[in-house]
This record gives C-alpha cells, sequence and structure tokens, in this order.
C-alpha cells in the first residue's frame, strides 16, 4: 500500500533548525562529521499568508558522498536538534531556495550569509550548463589577468596555484587552446588595460 512505502534512498538530505531549540554549537558539531553542507541565512523575514512573520528559522541541506537513507540522515539532523527530515529532488533549485533567489514575492536573502561547509554555494547554485560557461568564463580571466601566453604554462600554473581553473582548463582543453593561440595571433594580450575598463579588475601574477 501506497502508506507503507519508504521514502528512496538519496544523497541530499534537508531539515529545519531553530535557533531556540538547536544546540548551540550546532555548526561545529556539523563540520565534527566532514558531511559537505549550505546553512541559510537566518530566516528572520519569513511571512506567513496572513503577513505575520514566521517563527525564525535555518534551512540546511547535507550533501552526502553516496546514498543515504532517512535514518541514516535523521542521525545527524538530531545531533544538532533539526526538525524534520526530507530528501532533496532538485539540489539546484534548493540551494537557490537558500535565499529565495526564484521567489520574488519572498524576502530576498543574500547569497554572502550562506555558509557552504565543503562546498561552493555560487556552484551548486547554477545548473550544469550554467557552471560549466562560468568556468570557462572564469578561465579566460584567468588567462588576461595573468598574462599567460601558452597552453603549457597555464596547466603547470593552475594545476599548482587553482584546482578549480585546473579543473576547467582539463575539460575544455580545445576551446582553451584555440582561446590562447587566438591571443597571440591577434595579439591581444597587450590590451589588459582594455580589460581592466571593462571589468574594473586588477592584474594578478601567476604566483598569486
Amino acid at each position: 500500500m501506497a502508506g507503507n512505502l519508504k521514502t528512496p534512498r538519496n544523497s541530499r538530505w534537508t531539515t529545519i533548525l531553530y535557533p531556540e531549540s538547536a544546540s548551540s554549537n550546532f555548526i561545529d558539531v556539523l563540520k565534527d562529521f566532514h558531511v559537505p553542507f549550505l546553512l541559510s541565512p537566518l530566516h528572520d523575514k519569513d511571512v506567513d499568508v496572513d503577513g505575520v512573520i514566521k517563527k525564525a528559522h535555518y534551512h540546511l541541506v547535507l550533501y552526502f558522498d553516496s546514498l543515504k537513507s532517512a535514518s541514516q540522515a535523521q542521525v545527524l539532523f538530531d545531533a544538532i536538534g533539526g526538525v524534520g527530515c526530507q530528501s532533496v529532488q532538485s539540489p539546484v533549485s534548493y540551494a537557490r531556495y537558500l535565499i529565495h533567489a526564484d521567489d520574488p514575492d519572498k524576502f530576498q536573502y543574500s547569497a554572502e550569509d550562506v555558509i557552504a561547509y565543503g562546498l561552493d554555494y555560487m556552484q551548486c547554485s547554477l545548473d550544469e550548463k550554467s557552471q560549466k560557461y562560468l568556468g570557462i568564463s572564469d578561465v579566460i580571466s584567468y588567462v588576461i589577468e595573468n598574462d599567460i601566453h601558452s597552453f603549457s604554462r597555464l596547466l603547470i600554473v593552475s594545476s599548482q596555484l587553482n584546482r578549480h581553473i585546473f579543473e576547467v582548463v582539463c575539460d575544455n582543453a580545445y576551446l582553451v587552446k584555440t582561446f590562447i593561440s587566438s591571443i597571440k595571433s591577434d595579439q591581444i594580450g597587450c590590451s589588459k588595460q582594455e580589460y581592466l575598463e571593462a571589468t574594473g579588475g586588477e592584474l594578478k601574477s601567476a604566483a598569486e
């Protein structure tokens, strides 16, 4: 019968934390489990249908490396005083819900106030396609800012100093090679000033 169906195992689980009932050191306790997580800003401006402010609370989502049952996730939530245990069907949508990014009628919390442990919040809140293009944009900026003119140098420098850039380069080697070649052939490597004027950025040495 439908009432006897068990909640499927999942790698993403969420709970709600109320400041007055959660463990005072719940963030430290969470970190001791070494499970990546996202914690929302304190939702203290949410209102119900009648316009009454809801009880202040946090939204927490755990990112396990493998599938877990509800009871396994509940062990961690019990340790910090979490209320409820639900599986997350869309990690990207839920990450965005932490600040009401897709709910303009609700109070808009700041992404800067999201606490991310073992994760990058902005990466978690983007779909796979957007993440790919954001990564390529990061590589373009990195190449120009660090005045890199060869693919081999980019690999060497990024492998030692910037893991994110290194991984994006490895996944998009042909595109990156073509971009670097075009810099040399078009002689736009000297247009760093134009880049600065367009982005308001500052040049960085490859050692930074």
